[in-house]
């Protein structure tokens, strides 16, 4: 058995709002669009994952205005790096379908992982 973690849902945050400004590194496991959000699986190394803080910064405006760019943080706050645990994250996608008129749309989201940065991107059909 694996261990179980509830879904964590992250509406994005504007830059000046974030709070966290770590990038420790995570490893990008699969994202997919599905049940109107972005569902992303993460491993992190851990010995505690209820330590780790998370949040997505929407930098659209600056990096990507005719699309959504996400940001991943992650703060580890001191946990020890032993194990890999995965983590389902979940981003509500109505916020996006409204920038948009319902019109399909990419995001495009920033990953810091132990090789550096990884850029992804996924295609979100129309309403």
């Amino acid at each position: 058995i694996y261990d179980i973690a509830p879904v964590q849902v992250i509406v994005p945050v504007s830059p000046n709002e974030a709070g966290i400004h770590q990038q420790d590194p995570v490893q990008m496991v699969r994202a997919w669009p599905g049940g109107g959000f972005l569902n992303i699986e993460l491993s992190i190394k851990t010995l505690n994952l209820a330590k780790h803080k998370l949040t997505f910064v929407d930098d659209s405006a600056a990096m990507y205005p005719g699309g959504v760019f996400l940001e991943l943080f992650h703060q580890g706050d001191g946990d020890s790096v032993t194990i890999s645990k995965n983590i389902l994250v979940s981003i509500p996608l109505a916020i996006y379908y409204e920038r948009f008129n319902n019109q399909g749309f990419d995001i495009v989201f920033a990953v810091n992982t132990k090789e550096g940065f990884k850029h992804y991107t996924i295609n979100i059909e129309s309403l």
